[in-house]
């Protein structure tokens, strides 16, 4: 089954390409797109559903950091998405003076091993 969404930019901006489409994004890129997504999205940011999005406020961006807790709701976000079947290596690191978070994974998506994948968020909100 083919998965396929908008594509977006490096902003997370709907990507139009140079004749003025707006472009298009499907199966493994369209899932790690959307692990992307749910990744940088604060909960609360969605008018229709607050309790969408990844709690930044609650987890990252206060003192005392727990980063097994930010570990374990990235790995959430990164298993719940859909079309993602398994987690096959992690890394975070967490820089709490430049407030920057580094997450490297790999997965199965569509029975494929995926190459690394690395999302950096500047958690500076």
């Amino acid at each position: 089954m083919t998965s396929v969404s908008r594509k977006l930019n490096e902003d997370n901006d709907i990507f139009v390409d140079n004749t003025g489409n707006v472009a298009l994004i499907f199966d493994a890129d369209q899932v790690i797109q959307a692990i992307k997504t749910r990744i940088w999205f604060y909960i609360g940011e969605f008018f229709l559903d607050d309790t969408v999005g990844f709690p930044w406020y609650e987890l990252v961006l206060k003192k005392n950091v727990n980063t097994s807790n930010i570990e374990s709701r990235i790995k959430l976000e990164i298993t719940k998405t859909p079309g993602f079947t398994s987690l096959t290596f992690f890394n975070m690191e967490f820089n709490q003076a430049n407030r920057v978070l580094s997450v490297q994974f790999r997965g199965i998506i569509n029975n494929e091993q995926t190459d690394n994948i690395t999302i950096e968020v500047p958690a500076n909100g």
